[in-house]
């Protein structure tokens, strides 16, 4: 299946839902699109979208053309806590200086 084909037809030129909303809407996604067979839902998230994963980490370019979409923090955390925990060693803190 075409991710990028199905989604460019829910969307506008423009990046927006083709109805006006205000800000909560409701959308409807294909059901081959859904993940509905799982018990834990940031493990099947990632499993799909980056199934190989633990041989191409380290490859510049696999997570180019893989992307997770959330609209809350908390989500964005819990999916960066599970993959830096199922890389083993890889985990570092970096700390900016800006």
């Amino acid at each position: 299946m075409d991710y990028k084909a199905v989604l460019q037809q829910k969307l506008r030129g423009d990046g927006m839902l083709g109805e006006p909303n205000d800000g909560l809407v409701e959308i409807n996604i294909p059901k081959e699109l859904l993940i509905s067979d799982f018990t834990d839902p940031i493990q099947a998230i990632i499993l799909m979208t980056y199934p190989s994963l633990m041989t191409n980490y380290n490859n510049d370019t696999f997570f180019q053309h893989r992307a997770i979409l959330t609209s809350r923090i908390k989500t964005v955390n819990k999916i960066n806590d599970y993959i830096l925990s199922i890389i083993a060693g890889m985990n570092n803190i970096i700390f900016s200086t800006i």
